[in-house]
């Protein structure tokens, strides 16, 4: 039963977390449907700049790459300099997420290049979303939160406007989250029994993740730290098997790996990918021009903080812009500050009043230190990532996704206190009003940046 969230895959969960999971796919349908794809536009909100596909960011390439293998010319090649280099900068992503959508796209029939064809391209992330999401509501389990915490992080992890716009496009991001979610659930499951499955498993979904993307070496950290807990609690021998898992990550990761090494001179190929991305504002750059105060509060702080909650298509359309961009940016504070408040309620809460007399377990070591690992190691990786390129896009927190859902899931339970039970509702009820504001906000977005109207 779910409840228990054996090590195995459960196959029918309760009924509530089938309500959040149709919700979001609903919600990524609907998205997806009014999103336009490989379009033209202009950018209102950055000097009216005419673009090629005013969609989904860098769609157009993923979608590139995926009819590079459907036309059976292998894996492409990224070279610095090329003259359709615009069209081609995603060619040095790993292959494991461009296969499935080819693989998806030629059972299905359809041309990811083709702008009539977009919405089944489409729809295979919102898939993947859902296996991402009941990863969610196990790790919360396995972690030795109850059902309310539980289902509340799975809700907060899918009805986020940004998480279900990630989910209606065409890119590899949302694989990688599902491969972390699943590796680092397995982890928790790992340290909290002596199930061999969990620990191999958690190796495997790491090695997965190698190949969507190399975002997912932050599981390496996330296996030294239990690697810590476990000889603690269990001796060295248990310790060398977490370790071992990040070895199994690596070697199932390592044609890929040896193929980069044969192609670029290195196994991750970040060199190349940094001689082609040179478009890209530099942050000393805008750190001259602005100070650097002005820069990290108001340029990177904040668009990081909006596009957490939503700004679609190329960071050019937002919550409530028809009020102006100064009130959008008040109400996405004032948002992200209500969202705050709430997290912190297992802080704030017992402090305003009696805490609940629950029998809920309390999560220890086995969750907090690996959970606080992963997301300390994404934020870093984020913010190194941001030392040298302007790229304030939450999306890159969002391998972090399920502490991160924990975290506003526990919060809320403990807001509700004696309640604790309904209160996955209450973030249900929040999200899907953010939601319809958002759809709406996308539907009139597009709509005027594809026929080049509406106010800059």
């Amino acid at each position: 039963m779910v409840g228990g969230c054996r090590a195995t895959i459960v196959l029918v969960p309760r009924w509530p977390l089938l309500l959040i999971l149709a919700l979001f796919v609903g919600l990524c349908c609907a998205f997806n449907a009014a999103t336009p794809y490989r379009k033209p536009g202009i950018l209102l909100h950055q000097r009216r700049t005419p673009i090629p596909d005013v969609g989904a960011p860098d769609e157009r390439q993923h979608a590139n790459y995926v009819k590079h293998l459907l036309e059976g010319k292998g894996f492409p090649v990224l070279v610095p300099g090329s003259p359709d280099l615009g069209e081609n900068i995603e060619n040095h992503q790993p292959p494991l997420y461009y296969l499935l959508e080819a693989g998806w796209c030629k059972v299905l029939g359809q041309d990811p290049t083709n702008p009539d064809q977009g919405f089944l391209p489409r729809l295979l992330n919102t898939l993947i979303g859902v296996a991402t999401l009941y990863g969610v509501y196990c790790t919360a389990k396995w972690g030795g939160f109850d059902a309310a915490v539980a289902l509340g992080a799975t809700a907060f992890a899918g009805l986020l406007p940004m998480s279900i716009a990630l989910h209606a496009a065409v890119n590899n991001d949302p694989l990688l989250f599902c491969m972390c979610t699943w590796s680092f659930a397995f982890t928790i499951k790992g340290l909290g029994g002596d199930d061999p499955r969990a620990l191999v498993l958690a190796g495997v979904f790491f090695g997965l993740g190698l190949l969507t993307k190399t975002t997912a070496l932050a599981m390496v950290a996330v296996f030294a730290v239990t690697a810590v807990v476990s000889w603690r609690r269990a001796g060295a021998s248990k310790a060398f098997l977490w370790l071992s898992m990040a070895g199994l990550g690596l070697l199932i990761a390592s044609p890929w790996l040896v193929r980069n090494l044969n192609v670029y001179g290195e196994p991750f190929a970040t060199k190349v990918f940094m001689q082609t991305f040179t478009g890209n504002p530099m942050t000393a750059s805008m750190v001259e021009m602005m100070g650097a105060t002005n820069y990290w509060l108001n340029m990177f702080l904040f668009w990081t903080l909006r596009s957490f909650v939503g700004a679609f298509g190329y960071s050019d359309v937002f919550l409530f812009e028809q009020m102006g961009l100064e009130k959008s940016g008040a109400l996405y504070t004032a948002i992200l500050v209500v969202f705050l408040i709430i997290s912190l309620g297992s802080v704030l809460a017992p402090r305003l009043g009696q805490p609940s007399k629950s029998d809920h377990p309390k999560p220890g070591t086995t969750f907090w230190a690996p959970a606080v690992t992963l997301l300390v190691v994404i934020l870093a990786l984020y913010l190194g990532f941001n030392l040298r390129y302007f790229q304030a896009q939450a999306r890159y927190v969002f391998p972090a996704i399920s502490v991160v859902a924990v975290l506003a899931a526990q919060g809320m339970a403990a807001w509700f206190k004696g309640n604790r039970a309904h209160s996955w509702w209450a973030w249900l009820v929040i999200l899907l009003v953010l939601d319809f504001v958002a759809y709406g906000q996308i539907v009139d977005g597009f709509a005027a940046r594809m026929s080049g109207l509406g106010a800059s």
